[in-house]
């Protein structure tokens, strides 16, 4: 769901709230159609997406460790956290991370790893590690993070994204239902090998 504040006539409030349904191929285009209104373009200037650097390491081993206390209660080990970053930072054969910053200031992250499908000749890129710091939650972070993975997406050919939560954090279930994910028809198995 995107909410869009627009301008109406004089004899109405002055902004109308519009929400509006629609698919991630969409978004790209309204997001460019609203980039020509000063508002919305000064708000969307305001999140800046871009690759990741290994000086944005200490940043997203933070944002890890956050994420993992916060949504599951654990306490991972910053060695294996620092060490599990640096390897897809040095090497894009892991994934590929993604920051989005405000002010210059990193405030959100995001990770995608491959898989490949033979069925559909074509990449599936799962989204993991996401995290939007909590001073800048609901201000768009996500999904300027969402919208630009699903741009570099397109552009590699991939055919889905996906994703997986854990069972009790309803608030990301929430979330990616309104980004316009849909729960699938697969069961996530694990097997933990150490």
């Amino acid at each position: 769901m995107l909410l869009i504040l627009a301008a109406t006539g004089k004899n109405h409030a002055p902004w109308t709230k519009l929400s509006i349904r629609l698919s991630y191929r969409n978004l790209s285009y309204i997001l460019n159609r609203l980039a020509k209104y000063p508002l919305c373009s000064d708000y969307l200037r305001m999140i800046n997406c871009r690759l990741a650097a290994i000086e944005d390491l200490p940043c997203i081993v933070a944002g890890n460790y956050a994420m993992a206390k916060e949504t599951e209660g654990i306490d991972l080990s910053q060695t294996t956290i620092d060490d599990g970053v640096r390897a897809v930072l040095c090497d894009r054969k892991h994934g590929i991370y993604w920051v989005a910053e405000k002010e210059a200031e990193v405030v959100g992250q995001i990770l995608v790893t491959y898989e490949w499908s033979d069925w559909r000749n074509a990449q599936i890129w799962w989204i993991q590690s996401v995290y939007v710091w909590p001073t800048a939650r609901r201000t768009g972070v996500f999904t300027a993070l969402l919208e630009h993975v699903t741009s570099e997406a397109i552009e590699a050919s991939v055919c889905e994204l996906r994703l997986y939560a854990d069972t009790l954090n309803t608030n990301a279930h929430a979330t990616y239902l309104n980004q316009g994910f849909k729960t699938g028809h697969y069961q996530v198995f694990e097997k933990s090998l150490r």
